[in-house]
């Protein structure tokens, strides 16, 4: 054996020494690793023993239970977290939400195992209310495009009596948070009315999700509406969809034509209104949502409600605020507005005006297709004037089929001669008293249009005409 010298000795021990500096160097900068990697968690965290002794917190956990950091290693966390969460340590993930002040806050517990022997728990503590703020920020940036209101009341035009009190009423609900339903017939702006009141309210800044409930089938409503998780269905997104309702949280909700929403999901909505959460298909977690909804529809609800193609309790909860949209032709004095207007955007040359007796005309009419179809008149009649005045020649020119089926003063049917002669087919049918379907059913009468050149001419989707041709013969 071989014996050391003073001098190897004393190489030994300081070459020992600095392994041994290195090793707390280096054992330092794990431990300010880890700590920095605790502290930059967005939410509090705390380590218990089995005994519900504390091993470590980070500072926001202590800001969260009102005690000072330094004070409680080694105290027991019965001493100031909430007594739900002062379970025996759980030997799996758990979740559970507690009341903290005028706060909720989601508790997550996971075991901590050494040598396949647990020895206590981690603990993490997130506010509800902030887990929910940064879901809406998710949101509206993978989501940027179809969730934001554009328009405002300042975008309505007209100054018609009918008008500027159905903006007054408009402006009320929309500074409360009760549910709004929008009445009124096809094309009378309803969409514009709901976007308004979403930018008027106190959710502006929130998410606006506008949906039509005749816009997709039956079947695939549902997934729209409340999502899916992964494997919910043959054909589902790998990873599941987030439904309307979620994307709208804390925002509006815009379901146009609510009366075509199936039996089935009209008592799901019911629930979803009453208990403010929702359930994706193929989970069995329930959702808490915060969304206003603002309901549409050119049906007459309640009578939908009595023949029972509409829940009763469901349009009573809908119908807490009604705004009814008044049709063009109860604001005839609009119509020079709306049409310059519509005009000035469709004419390319900049040079296309409305003359006199183009105006008269169209001021004449009774537009059952209401703003959408003189939107629809106005840019054929740009592409007809060519940057010139329109006159009278040119609106009979572009409406002459409208012309021919109704006459715009006194109600009566007319040939393209201006002939007092009335076709048999329709007889006894008098402009005022006209109903959409009926002026519908006219026009195919006497000049058996396709539907679709006659919901074009009505300035109404196909769908529209469709129901509307179906509840007529329902009728007869």
């Amino acid at each position: 054996m071989r014996l050391q010298t003073g001098e190897e000795a004393v190489k030994l021990a300081i070459g020992e020494a600095l392994i041994a500096v290195e090793a707390m160097k280096h054992e330092k900068r794990r431990n300010e690793l880890v700590n920095t990697m605790v502290e930059s968690i967005e939410g509090g965290i705390i380590a218990v023993d089995s005994q519900w002794g504390v091993y470590a917190m980070n500072e926001i956990c202590a800001k969260m239970f009102h005690v000072q950091r330094n004070n409680v290693l080694g105290m027991k966390a019965a001493d100031f977290l909430p007594p739900a969460v002062l379970e025996n340590p759980s030997s799996k993930n758990e979740e559970l939400i507690v009341k903290q002040g005028k706060r909720q806050i989601l508790v997550s517990k996971k075991p901590f195992m050494v040598d396949g022997s647990q020895e206590g728990s981690i603990i993490t503590f997130q506010y509800v209310d902030r887990i929910q703020n940064t879901e809406i920020s998710v949101r509206k940036k993978l989501n940027s495009k179809g969730l934001v209101a554009k328009y405002n009341f300042s975008d309505i035009i007209g100054t018609s009596e009918a008008l500027l009190k159905t903006i007054h009423y408009a402006k009320k609900f929309a500074l409360t948070e009760s549910d709004v339903l929008i009445t009124g017939e096809s094309g009378t702006g309803k969409e514009l009315f709901a976007q308004s009141i979403h930018n008027y309210s106190n959710r502006f800044q929130q998410p606006f999700v506008a949906f039509n409930c005749a816009a997709i089938s039956e079947n695939l409503i549902e997934s729209e509406l409340f999502g899916y998780v992964d494997g919910a269905f043959t054909g589902a997104a790998k990873g599941g969809k987030t439904g309307l309702f979620e994307l709208a949280h804390k925002g509006t909700l815009f379901m146009d034509e609510i009366g075509e929403l199936p039996l089935p999901l009209q008592a799901k909505l019911l629930r979803v209104l009453q208990e403010k959460e929702v359930r994706r298909i193929g989970d069995d977690r329930m959702i808490p949502i915060d969304v206003r909804i603002i309901a549409a529809t050119n049906v007459n609800l309640q009578d939908r409600a009595r023949s029972g193609e509409f829940r009763e309790d469901l349009y009573y909860r809908l119908d807490i605020l009604n705004l009814q949209i008044p049709p063009l032709r109860e604001r005839k004095q609009d119509i020079r507005m709306l049409a310059e207007n519509f005009i000035t955007k469709s004419d390319e040359s900049g040079k296309t005006v409305l003359g006199r007796e183009a105006l008269k005309k169209l001021e004449d009419y009774s537009w059952p297709g209401n703003i959408r179809q003189l939107r629809n008149i106005c840019e054929r009649l740009c592409v007809l004037g060519g940057g010139r005045e329109i006159d009278g020649l040119d609106t009979e020119h572009v409406m002459g089929r409208l012309f021919e089926t109704l006459s715009p003063v006194d109600g009566e049917i007319h040939d393209g001669n201006d002939t007092k002669e009335k076709p048999a087919a329709v007889t006894g049918i008098h402009g005022e008293n006209l109903t959409e379907e009926e002026q519908a059913i006219a026009m195919i009468v006497q000049k058996k249009k396709t539907k679709a050149e006659l919901a074009k001419a009505l300035g109404m989707s196909r769908s529209t005409l469709w129901r509307k041709l179906k509840e007529s013969q329902g009728k007869t």
